[in-house]
């Protein structure tokens, strides 16, 4: 963005917007409103940050201010309060209250930027880029979740990526609906998160009544969605719903207390699962049937012949997918041999 910003009385000029500000989705036009109200009323109770002309946190404040005609009050980052972007994330994930589909995007737009984006000390090209790891980890989410953040990113349409940046679409959700064509996406959209959330919450009270699990409270589950005529992406965000509203997953510290006593992989808050203290060996092997699985489960979702695949895949992925498709077939038809081969003997 990095547009330049004036205030009402036109003090401020020559303002502009830290590269780091568009990590954080906008704020709806109904807060932005209630902010502009509440400046009005008590006065701007905090500061706009800035740095060599630059805000680093409050640009709807400052929004706000110019809409009034008022001066902002402003303050200029104190030596010990680090670089930029990590000041931004520090600050907004104090304030803000966002979901792990939220927190995902803005790790998946970090790891797009150099480290800092520091143009007062070198020119930011020559910065190594953040990796989607450390992305991660200053966000606190999966890495799995920025993979999917970026899916989204990449080849999501406009209304699929504000969807998720407002907290109306799980990102898991999103990557599913990102492989889609943009108006199948658009047509996906239409039903909204308050639709989905009641119908989860009547799968749970089937189940409830029922009183069942396993098999039968899928059958549960599948009348339902037949009963609303869900899409395979609509069961699946029916599910995300779901799996969000039941009781929290441990810490990764927590389910490695309770593999190591029950001797069971436990899936964790940061989306990996843990076991038992285990060998370097049998750790690798453990990694690799979770990749596989969750590999195959994808495959499985997808509803639609080939040939209607075949127009799904944009122009600037078909390298890519020659490429994967050169390695994942050969692997998945001797493992499929072997399998066979090893089941019946």
């Amino acid at each position: 963005m990095n547009e330049a910003l004036t205030t009402g009385k036109g003090l401020m000029t020559n303002l502009t917007l830290h590269p780091a500000t568009d990590l954080f989705p906008e704020m709806d036009e109904a807060a932005f409103e209630a902010l502009v109200a509440d400046i009005a009323h008590n006065g701007q109770q905090e500061p706009i940050v800035i740095q060599a002309g630059q805000v680093i946190d409050g640009r709807h404040r400052l929004r706000a201010c110019e809409r009034l005609g008022v001066e902002p009050r402003t303050r200029e980052v104190q030596p010990d309060e680090g670089e930029p972007t990590a000041l931004v994330i520090s600050l907004n994930l104090h304030r803000r209250h966002l979901s792990e589909g939220q927190r995902a995007m803005v790790a998946a737009k970090m790891a797009n930027m150099r480290q800092g984006e520091r143009t007062d000390i070198r020119p930011s090209a020559t910065l190594p880029k953040v990796s989607q790891v450390e992305a991660a980890r200053q966000l606190g989410v999966s890495d799995r979740s920025v993979r999917h953040a970026l899916e989204t990113k990449n080849t999501g349409a406009p209304e699929l990526i504000a969807a998720v940046e407002s907290g109306q679409v799980p990102v898991s959700i999103a990557a599913h609906l990102a492989r889609l064509p943009a108006d199948e996406q658009r047509a996906v959209l239409a039903k909204t998160q308050d639709e989905i959330r009641a119908i989860a919450r009547e799968v749970k009270s089937r189940i409830d009544q029922a009183g069942v699990c396993g098999k039968s409270a899928v059958r549960i589950f599948d009348q339902v969605a037949a009963d609303q005529n869900l899409s395979g992406i609509e069961q699946c965000a029916v599910v995300e719903v779901i799996n969000a509203e039941s009781t929290p997953l441990p810490t990764p510290s927590e389910a490695k207390r309770i593999a190591q006593q029950k001797n069971v992989l436990v899936l964790g808050s940061d989306g990996r699962y843990h076991g038992p203290e285990v060998s370097a060996e049998s750790a690798a092997a453990t990694e690799r049937w979770l990749a596989l699985r969750e590999g195959l489960e994808s495959l499985c979702r997808i509803d639609t012949d080939p040939a209607s695949l075949i127009d799904c895949v944009p122009h600037y992925q078909h390298k890519n997918l020659s490429t994967w498709l050169a390695q994942a077939v050969p692997l998945i038809t001797r493992f499929d041999q072997v399998w066979k081969g090893a089941h019946h003997a």
